[in-house]
């Protein structure tokens, strides 16, 4: 069986990352960063973990298979 449709089509990885959707607001206040507040997004993001390309996952899910999003200049 086939396993070309659970790769990354750019360059053959099989392993591949999420972008966290929180991201954190810091002050520097004596000498270091503190937490001020958090903010979750609604974002979800997957990459390649070797060539860093985006995922398209709502496309992959639908086709079965992993696929790129394509990025306009």
């Amino acid at each position: 069986m086939s396993t070309t449709h659970k790769i990354c089509p750019a360059c053959g990885s099989d392993e591949f990352v999420s972008t966290p959707n929180r991201y954190d607001v810091l002050a520097f206040e004596e000498s270091k960063f503190e937490v001020v507040d958090s903010h979750f997004t609604d974002e979800e993001t997957v990459t390649c973990r070797e060539c860093g390309e985006v995922v398209d996952i709502e496309e992959s899910e639908r086709q079965g298979k992993i696929v790129l999003k394509v990025l306009t200049p």
